[in-house]
């Protein structure tokens, strides 16, 4: 506007009935007294203005709860079971959502004000609406700047204290987890565990600290093959290194103690733990085998390892059903899992329970055919094998299913090996015939 006065030609004669050089000295009284031509002085002190009422709101906040951190009391406003916070009752005045979005706006400037810094000179001048003094009153109130740095640097102590306490770093992701149940049994040592509540809170807190491991371990193997990461991303693996968070000695010594508890391997684990876990279970179900002449290891409620090798043969078999179809199919499968099947197989294990337990009932069946020479099996004949009735009730449900349209586990060739023993499907109607 000012400069349009200077080089507007109808200046040079009277301007309103006044003359150029009156309009001169207006001009110069005007910038005397500091005059916004252009109006953005007074924008800017309307930005300043809220910019300071929206700090002393976080001012406010940071007294009530002793931190900045809105967004958590932003989530519990939101969920419609808890209570209303304290800061929501006592300044009923300021908004809390905005309040939240006002701290979530100056973490964004700091980013762009700090990059500017590294790349430019004119930080200051391109972005006026944060300065050093803002940083200053806002780092005064311990505000976070970088949250998601916050939370890393958080589980990361966590996660020290973790290996301080218990030696090792194997976090249960699960509260089904058998490291879950080890890991119940020595929270009650802890001083600051005391009551039912403050264990539960525990453990759940331990369970997102192992999700969070779990993933860690992905860009640790990421940070040891050397692939591309990024600055932070390396920095935070150097940290994990330094307390020997992926080191599989560590994990290794805690399995070797501890095999009977552990079932499967913790998630993330290293291809070298994996080996020695399942090899420690293979020569436990290897000394099963000579020692009751097969594989069939039972359900035990009474002892511990027995329970774990049930629990393991299980595993292997869901495992390695799909392998085994692989091979059948010609599909892609790894040498790893080759020579395992191969060790298993030479072992006599039981890939697939059914059958064997048909085979084995199918077995004592013959036996009675051949000492009575016929298969009506009654109840009073099972003194010296109780289980026999059993399998054969069990066989003629199955056929009486087939009957009705239902498929089932007996299948034809099932039904051709009773069949040739003369075995009885329906002994009502053979009880009328005769």
């Amino acid at each position: 506007m000012k400069q349009q006065l200077e080089d507007d030609p109808s200046s040079k004669g009277d301007v309103y009935g006044t003359s150029r050089q009156y309009l001169k000295e207006r001009i110069q009284l005007l910038n005397d007294i500091n005059f916004d031509w252009d109006g953005m002085k007074a924008i800017e002190r309307q930005r300043n203005q809220i910019w300071w009422q929206r700090y002393h709101e976080l001012c406010r906040f940071h007294e009530c709860y002793g931190h900045t951190n809105t967004a958590a009391v932003v989530k519990l406003t939101q969920n419609a079971t808890s209570t209303i916070p304290n800061f929501c009752v006592a300044h009923h005045d300021i908004d809390l959502n905005r309040l939240h979005r006002w701290t979530k706006t100056q973490r964004v400037r700091y980013k762009e004000f700090r990059r500017l810094l590294l790349t430019s000179d004119d930080a200051h001048e391109r972005i006026k609406s944060i300065n050093q003094d803002k940083i200053d009153a806002l780092a005064r109130l311990g505000f976070v700047w970088d949250q998601r740095e916050e939370l890393w640097q958080s589980k990361f102590q966590k996660l020290k204290r973790f290996g301080e306490i218990h030696k090792h770093f194997n976090i249960p992701t699960s509260m089904s987890s058998p490291a879950f149940d080890e890991l119940l049994a020595t929270v009650m040592d802890l001083k600051n565990v005391t009551t039912d509540k403050d264990r539960e809170a525990y453990m759940k807190e331990m369970v997102h600290l192992g999700k969070w491991a779990y993933a860690q371990r992905f860009k640790f193997r990421k940070y040891k093959r050397g692939e591309r990461l990024s600055f932070r991303t390396e920095q935070h693996m150097q940290l994990l290194e330094e307390i020997s968070f992926c080191n599989n000695d560590t994990m290794v010594d805690h399995i070797s103690n501890h095999h009977s508890s552990i079932v499967t391997p913790p998630r993330g684990a290293s291809p070298q733990v994996k080996n020695f876990l399942w090899d420690s279970y293979f020569t436990a179900l290897k000394n099963f085998q000579q020692e009751n002449g097969h594989c069939h290891v039972p359900f035990s409620q009474d002892d511990a390892d027995i329970q774990h090798l049930h629990e393991w043969t299980t595993v292997q078999r869901r495992r390695f059903r799909s392998v085994i179809k692989r091979v059948e199919n010609n599909q892609r499968v790894s040498q790893v899992d080759l020579d395992r099947l191969d060790r298993l197989k030479k072992i006599g294990f039981i890939f697939n329970l059914h059958d064997y337990k048909f085979e084995a009932g199918l077995k004592r069946l013959e036996e009675y055919y051949t000492k009575y020479g016929h298969c009506k099996v009654c109840p009073n004949d099972t003194v010296a094998d109780p289980r026999l009735y059993t399998f054969v009730r069990r066989q003629r449900h199955l056929y009486r299913e087939r009957e009705k349209g239902f498929m089932n586990s007996l299948c034809d060739e099932r039904i051709e090996k009773l069949s040739r023993l003369g075995f009885v499907w329906n002994p009502r109607n053979s009880r009328e015939a005769m």
